[in-house]
């Protein structure tokens, strides 16, 4: 099985471009990916999340500094409030953007 985990993990990241240095990580769920990202990433760290995100979107993020993003009426107004907040950041400290691509929230 563990020929069969590596096989998978090299297919991943061959069909997203990963560099060698990039990791692919396998888990149970995005709720649980998300959950073991918040326990990883430094304390204080900026994070980026629109306001209509899925909960599992909104609420890891307890020890980092939390921007939340007013819901865009078109993908256009999401990139531009995106593009404002990122220029508004403090440019030396560490940054993730956490944005759904589909939701069983809102499609």
């Amino acid at each position: 099985s563990t020929d069969l985990f590596e096989n998978s993990r090299r297919t991943v990241a061959e069909f997203l471009g990963c560099r060698a240095d990039d990791q692919v990580v396998f888990t149970r769920s995005t709720t649980d990916s998300l959950n073991l990202l918040a326990a990883a990433i430094p304390a204080g760290c900026q994070v980026f999340v629109y306001e209509t995100e899925h909960h599992a979107s909104l609420l890891p993020w307890r020890d980092a500094q939390v921007t939340y993003l007013n819901a865009p009426r078109t993908p256009a107004q999401a990139v531009e409030s995106l593009e404002r907040a990122l220029a508004d950041r403090d440019p030396y400290g560490p940054a993730l953007v956490c944005v759904t691509g589909a939701s069983n929230v809102t499609g």
